[in-house]
């Protein structure tokens, strides 16, 4: 296994005893590390300014920052895989939070200032490239679920979304029967499992029936899948 691999599977472990011991599921998290792995998810969640998740407030609730993302990606087998501004960002977070942290991480960080070439390993999902812009046109943009297109001027925004989600655990497949037109909104719901779809095609949440055009044969395998993960 490569060294992203040896990460994604320790990552998942972390997350397991954190939903055992806390009981918070973290679907967001989870269905991030679905769809990108765990080491882009780390990099995602570790842009941008100093903010105190949900998930953190959990775990020193429960006194298990031991556990949290930021814990993890700064201990000496994993920092190789970060840069010094997401490792700085993964500190200031705990030192927020009172934890204690080795202060070797100072040493390294200092170490590491200068800018380097890092390489590793990779398992990246191959998606087709072409589907996501297919599925748009076909429903010219508008949303599966609210009929809403997002325009401004003569551009048109869109996202495509899998039902049931590429990647470890869930395995599903890269095809235009397990993708659907969204809305930005209703595509992060449909990922955290705030809306799901009924085999008849109706969203109970919404009250409405799904928008689906005739040449769009929906996998209904991944529909069930997907309604099943959500509840």
């Amino acid at each position: 296994m490569s060294l992203e691999q040896d990460f994604e599977t320790h990552i998942l472990e972390q997350h397991r005893i954190s939903r055992e011991e806390t009981g918070y599921k973290a679907p967001l998290f989870r269905s991030m590390v679905s769809e990108r792995g765990a080491l882009q998810t780390a990099r995602d969640l570790l842009v941008g300014p100093n903010r105190i998740s949900e998930g953190l407030t959990r775990l020193v609730l429960h006194n298990r920052l031991d556990l949290s993302l930021e814990a993890n990606v700064i201990k000496p087998e994993w920092r190789v895989l970060f840069t010094t501004d997401e490792l700085r960002t993964a500190v200031r977070r705990l030192r927020e939070l009172n934890y204690s942290i080795d202060p070797e991480i100072e040493s390294y960080l200092l170490q590491d200032s200068k800018p380097k070439r890092k390489s590793y390993e990779t398992n990246k999902i191959i998606r087709d490239q072409g589907l996501p812009l297919k599925i748009k046109e076909l429903y010219e943009y508008k949303c599966q679920m609210c009929g809403i297109r997002l325009e401004a001027g003569d551009y048109w925004y869109a996202e495509a979304a899998h039902i049931k989600a590429l990647g470890e655990p869930h395995n599903g497949v890269d095809t235009i029967e397990n993708i659907l037109c969204l809305c930005p909104n209703h595509h992060k719901l449909f990922d955290i499992g705030g809306v799901y779809i009924e085999n008849d095609l109706t969203v109970p949440q919404l009250g409405r029936q799904l928008i689906v055009k005739e040449s769009h044969n929906l996998d209904v395998s991944a529909i069930e899948y997907h309604r099943q993960w959500c509840k």
